[in-house]
């Protein structure tokens, strides 16, 4: 993209235009070394492309050629440009400007004879505008995100790309390459890419963010009787983000309560925290149940939060099986916004990838999974659950999470006359896995839906190996 057009040389003599460049270089070659240096407190990087300037034609008796100006794009965000060299006035002008670069004029100042080569020093700035958390360009002390271009003439080897990040960020490269880190005096962590075969083909991306330093606040919700505390863990300058997840989070909390019924599971806080989704892999958001810690995207959107909230029913304590846990965590999601009149996107099975298609018991772990396998099992499961909901209805789905939370067995002998001096029911069962959840289903929606959830296993959920266990099942509930 970042390409440097040549300017037409001027020529002296009775031809006004240079005899045809027969190499695969232009006439005019443009070698250059950019250095980005990463300004996290000014909310900015400085670049500094270092070009050299060779004009490769050749005076004859009776002409002479140069060069006066050249054309270079740059980056889409980039401003502030002046134009420097040892001697002479050079200087720099925007001729164009759209979301595809910005194309400068550089003025040599003076004629760049044939043969010749000129050093010029181009600098400008990539500026964070501010405004979404997902914006491309993000400079700020807890979090830099930005592309690094490499600068040259068409056709012409040589160029490179340095970047140069605070010591105590966590950096991460995307494309590219560039290879590093290694650490200046200074304690800059540099990355560089050495000299690049085809630098109109280079672009890095460029992602890093600050450990630590968060700036905890505290907020609280009702769900049920209970009350829950939230701790809002943010970056110090990230105050939108803390507003943000933490109203959605007040909000949705109670909604969903009263939309899945089961009591809120844990007794002390729980902590939600801002973090960067990092690589192609990564989730938006995560829930550990065993640290009550919600780890939400800084761009996480109002569906990952509300499905994240959800999280704090669906996990293991309250059902085995990953498929079960994520299937109605993004199903009662889509229930809370449509109460809190929010829109939310959802996985959706006609834009998954139907080639990793798989029974929902073989979807490995989270970080195990491939990212195309995940894409699949998402879409599947909330498929899934929309067809449970509708088939068995919502008060049917209250009374299983109930009696999930409180370890009611599948099939628990019948309770004990009080008199009897006996338990009022049984109770400590572990969480229901695909078994027992269409166990519990089956009991709270009548032997009528038996035959139509049994389906529903069949084709979204077992794996061959698992067909002998569900026609045994089926074998014994008739016996």
């Amino acid at each position: 993209i970042a390409v440097v057009l040549a300017a037409v040389a001027t020529g002296l003599g009775a031809a006004l235009a240079p005899a045809p460049v027969r190499a695969a270089m232009p006439a005019l070659i443009l070698v250059t070394a950019t250095t980005y240096e990463v300004l996290p407190d000014e909310g900015r990087v400085a670049v500094t492309v270092r070009i050299a300037a060779t004009n490769r034609l050749r005076d004859t008796v009776t002409k002479r050629y140069y060069y006066e100006e050249g054309v270079l794009a740059v980056l889409p965000e980039a401003s502030n440009f002046r134009l420097a060299a040892e001697s002479g006035s050079p200087s720099v002008a925007v001729t164009s400007r759209d979301e595809s670069g910005v194309y400068l004029r550089l003025r040599f100042g003076s004629r760049l004879a044939a043969g010749e080569t000129r050093d010029f020093t181009l600098t400008f700035d990539l500026i964070d505008p501010g405004g979404p958390p997902d914006r491309p360009l993000r400079i700020s002390p807890s979090l830099v995100r930005f592309q690094a271009w490499a600068h040259a003439s068409t056709d012409t080897p040589g160029s490179s790309v340095e970047v140069r990040v605070p010591g105590g960020y966590r950096v991460e490269v995307g494309r590219g390459p560039l290879a590093g880190p290694t650490t200046d005096p200074d304690g800059w962590h540099v990355y560089a890419s050495g000299a690049l075969e085809a630098p109109l083909l280079f672009v890095a991306d460029v992602t890093a963010d600050r450990a630590g330093g968060y700036v905890d606040g505290r907020r609280s919700s009702t769900v049920g009787d209970a009350t829950v505390i939230l701790v809002l863990r943010a970056w110090p300058d990230d105050p939108d983000w803390r507003a943000r997840v933490g109203d959605l989070f007040v909000r949705a909390l109670t909604v969903l309560g009263d939309e899945i019924e089961a009591p809120w599971p844990f007794a002390g806080a729980l902590t939600v925290e801002e973090t960067l989704v990092r690589g192609n892999g990564g989730f938006a958001g995560t829930f550990d149940p065993a640290a009550a810690l919600v780890q939400v995207g800084h761009a996480a959107g109002t569906g990952v939060i509300l499905h994240e909230a959800a999280h704090g029913w669906f996990n293991g304590r309250l059902v085995a099986d990953r498929w079960i846990a994520e299937a109605f965590a993004s199903y009662y999601a889509e229930r809370a916004a449509a109460v809190l009149e929010l829109e939310i996107e959802s996985p959706e099975l006609a834009e998954a990838p139907m080639a990793a298609a798989l029974p929902l018991n073989a979807w490995a772990a989270a970080g195990t999974a491939s990212a195309s396998q995940d894409q699949y099992g998402y879409a599947a499961s909330v498929a899934l659950a929309r067809e449970i909901a509708a088939l068995v209805g919502e008060e049917v789905l209250r009374e299983t999470w109930v009696a999930a939370a409180a370890g009611v067995p599948a099939y628990p002998p019948a309770p004990a006359a009080p008199a009897a001096g006996g338990p009022a029911s049984e109770t400590g069962a572990a969480p229901p896995d695909w078994r027992a959840l269409l166990d519990l289903l089956e009991e709270r929606a009548g032997p009528g839906a038996g035959g139509a959830l049994e389906r529903l296993w069949r084709r979204w959920v077992i794996r061959p190996d698992d067909a002998i266990l569900l026609d045994a099942r089926a074998g014994a509930r008739e016996a």
